[in-house]
């Protein structure tokens, strides 16, 4: 059987008939800009910022645009943490194709909040009243009906831009939060209630308190202004409207100058490239079916 090769694996590297990789002069260009390049742009990456979040909106499930029912109001200030687990998919080799074949796929979401307690464990009776909504203690029997059984919340990612405007000639940045997505918890049920623990010896008062749930559907959305309208080619243009006036103008973050985007733009576009905007207004931009789907 003849040796497989990869041929080309890109506009500058070449795998020859004999096996062997050719480099040519616009990698190695690329090679020679790469580590300071690189080092500029890691300095200028906008980090994670896992601590500007929004969680909130917690309440009973409802239809579209109805009334909030059961809303645990002001849960955004209550709510220290989020964190769930994301969908995976298992794969095993199959010795037919040498392709890797799924096996399994895992979306099954479980939730844990940590809560902000208070004197009057008004977070643990919430969820008490709520565990009765399925399961009456007292005529040991399950409650017919979906009343008062799921509820909703809503956990949004921000960060911060300038809204100063270089016409405004102010040489202080005036910072304002814009959100960047939204991850839409649906049919949310509770799991593990949590322990009460009173003790003389104990100095924890502000300890936080850890409920579990499951989650019947789990969505990522981005904003309007990051995701683009269904076009693959769609360049993100930051809107004309004042920053300070636009609440849904989050600003993508766009680096520039480096070797890498001229050698591989288009003709015609060396120098105006804006590939890491291009692939993150591509990446947030939704053209499959579900896939905003986690759970």
């Amino acid at each position: 059987m003849a040796q497989h090769k990869p041929g080309k694996i890109t506009s500058s590297i070449n795998i020859n008939d004999h096996g062997h990789a050719e480099w040519g002069s616009e990698f190695i260009d690329i090679l020679n800009h790469f580590q300071a390049d690189g080092i500029d742009y890691l300095y200028d990456l906008e980090p994670q910022s896992n601590n500007l979040f929004y969680a909130g909106f917690f309440r009973e499930s409802d239809k579209q645009g109805g009334p909030q029912q059961r809303p645990f109001f002001n849960a955004a200030y209550r709510i220290k943490s989020v964190s769930w687990n994301g969908p995976s998919l298992s794969f095993e080799h199959d010795p037919r194709t040498h392709l890797p074949k799924m096996k399994s796929k895992e979306y099954d979401v479980s939730l844990t909040v940590e809560w902000h307690e208070d004197v009057y464990h008004s977070v643990k009776r919430y969820h008490l009243n709520w565990i009765q909504r399925w399961y009456n203690r007292g005529f040991d029997c399950l409650r017919c009906g979906p009343e008062g059984k799921f509820r909703r919340m809503a956990v949004v990612l921000f960060h911060y831009v300038n809204a100063s405007e270089a016409s405004d000639a102010s040489v202080i940045e005036v910072p304002v939060a814009r959100p960047l997505m939204v991850f839409d918890f649906g049919g949310l049920v509770p799991e593990k209630f949590g322990d009460w623990k009173f003790s003389y010896d104990s100095d924890d008062n502000d300890a936080a308190l850890s409920i579990t749930y499951k989650a019947a559907r789990v969505s990522w959305y981005y904003g309007k202004n990051i995701a683009s309208e269904g076009h693959t080619d769609y360049i993100w243009q930051q809107s004309t409207t004042s920053m300070r006036d636009d609440p849904n103008s989050a600003q993508i973050w766009n680096p520039s100058g480096y070797y890498s985007d001229n050698a591989n733009a288009e003709v015609g576009d060396k120098n105006h490239a804006q590939l890491e905007r291009l692939r993150i207004a591509r990446t947030a931009t939704s053209f499959i079916s579900d896939e905003a789907t986690l759970g």
